[in-house]
């Protein structure tokens, strides 16, 4: 007979300090707002960024505009499609917040794994290039909203799925070309 063996789970992982659980909540509900941005643009069936109202989600932080990526289709049909934003709370903490895959767009775009040179600082190696594309149609709108938000204490950069992929570009270039530090 087969004995039974104990199968006890290691203790969760939390770095140490300056690590803090409570920023990863806030970083992960913001991310949850951003899916909720793409829900309601879907909800009012797809319209453009002029025509898009967001229903802000919280009064606790001021919101840039939706930070908008332009797909353009086989049939050369176009449309606007929120990807993020940026928030700043009471504590001048600035957030830049994307979401991940949600239509099938961003199926195509997740499918688009040539790479292609990161030309935005020096020695940016290869990156995947559905990724890089939607980025670069997002960076200057990300660069008004980060410039509008003005100074803060800290910069957070966070999203989910394609939106992990979307934040990890953004990170050498905010750091690099923005007044972000």
């Amino acid at each position: 007979p087969m004995q039974a063996v104990s199968r006890i789970s290691s203790p969760m992982y939390f770095p140490a300090a300056p690590y803090a659980l409570a920023d990863s909540v806030v970083c992960a509900t913001l991310v949850d707002w951003a899916y909720d941005q793409c829900t309601q643009w879907i909800n009012q069936d797809y319209p453009s960024r002029t025509n898009f109202i967001w229903q802000l989600p919280s009064q606790d932080y001021t919101f840039s505009a939706p930070l908008f990526w332009s797909y353009t289709w086989w049939n050369d049909e176009t449309y606007d499609e929120p990807f993020g934003f940026v928030a700043q709370n009471a504590n001048q903490d600035v957030y830049l917040v994307f979401r991940g895959t949600v239509t099938d767009a961003d199926d195509a775009q997740d499918a688009m794994m040539i790479q292609t040179p990161y030309p935005f600082v020096a020695n940016g190696g290869n990156v995947h290039l559905g990724f890089f594309q939607i980025y670069q149609a997002l960076q200057s709108q990300l660069y008004a909203a980060i410039a509008a938000a003005g100074p803060s204490k800290r910069f957070f950069f966070t999203g989910h799925s394609l939106g992990s992929a979307l934040s990890t570009l953004a990170v050498p270039d905010v750091l690099a070309n923005t007044s972000v530090k």
